[in-house]
């Protein structure tokens, strides 16, 4: 059975959305949190949610390609990709969420911890780290939506066996 591309974008993005936005608490000190803050810069937050948002967009255009559409239909379906992604883009990288991510991380660890990782991405290492990230990623997803395509049969089944099961709590 196949995955419509509703279906399969709706799953990328609850998996999106479970990875981003685990829930903090405030609480982390001012200094701890500065550190944090220097930690995202330095983790070029901004180009890492760009790349994310490229693969995701990469992504969904093998799998649209699968589908056969008609090749006129490009122009519309690479809008889509385009208005998808600069979304996605934008609101990763906005400056609260910027804030949120500094929390977590502060929350995370502590003011040591945070100048040790800020070093590591500031040395050689660390920006070849950085530079590799997102070829990486890439090929992190690759390998993913291969091993998610072998298994779509079973997942479908085990969505709709879950759909069946809570259905009987909506009689």
């Amino acid at each position: 059975m196949k995955w419509s591309v509703r279906k399969r974008s709706i799953v990328l993005k609850k998996i999106i959305i479970l990875f981003l936005f685990v829930s903090s608490a405030t609480g982390a000190s001012e200094s701890r949190h500065k550190v944090a803050e220097a930690l995202i810069e330095a983790m070029q937050m901004d180009y890492q949610f760009q790349v994310m948002a490229d693969n995701l967009r990469a992504l969904q255009a093998r799998q649209i390609h699968t589908l056969g559409l008609d090749p006129k239909a490009k122009p519309v379906i690479d809008k889509y990709l385009e208005d998808m992604t600069n979304l996605l883009f934008t609101t990763l990288s906005q400056q609260n969420s910027q804030q949120q991510y500094a929390q977590m991380y502060a929350k995370a660890f502590s003011e040591k911890e945070l100048r040790d990782i800020l070093a590591f991405y500031q040395s050689e290492t660390g920006q070849a780290f950085l530079k590799h990230s997102p070829e990486i990623m890439a090929g992190f997803t690759q390998i993913a939506e291969s091993q998610i395509a072998s298994i779509q049969d079973q997942l479908m089944d085990l969505q709709q066996s879950f759909q069946t099961d809570l259905a009987q709590f909506n009689e």
